[in-house]
């Protein structure tokens, strides 16, 4: 798991606040430009939230957004949701989202 991204994942749950893509990925040396480091990043926030997941934690990368316009995760997010069934077939993907980051910020709050 990469320490320093989980690192200041962790705070900013603490604190209760959204991080986007382009303030996390400089602490992997990524360039949200390039698409394989879109990638890369989603590879470490998946391993992420699969062992906060085997924790009996929240998924903690739902507090990672697009910056901008939509302030969601990634699709990625909501495919490993479904993978790990979190989220179920046809049901919304905002509530959805919005239900996993009042659950992260409950969990790393207390």
């Amino acid at each position: 798991m990469h320490a320093d991204i989980y690192g200041r994942l962790c705070e900013a749950a603490k604190r209760g606040v959204l991080l986007s893509y382009t303030d996390i990925a400089p602490l992997a040396g990524l360039d949200m430009m390039r698409a394989d480091h879109r990638e890369q990043l989603g590879a470490i926030l998946g391993e992420i939230s699969e062992a906060e997941h085997r924790a009996g934690r929240p998924l903690l990368s739902a507090i990672v957004v697009h910056a901008g316009d939509d302030g969601r995760p990634g699709q990625g997010f909501f495919t490993l949701s479904r993978d790990l069934g979190l989220l179920q077939p046809g049901e919304d993907e905002t509530s959805f989202f919005i239900q996993e980051l009042s659950r992260v910020y409950s969990a790393w709050q207390r």
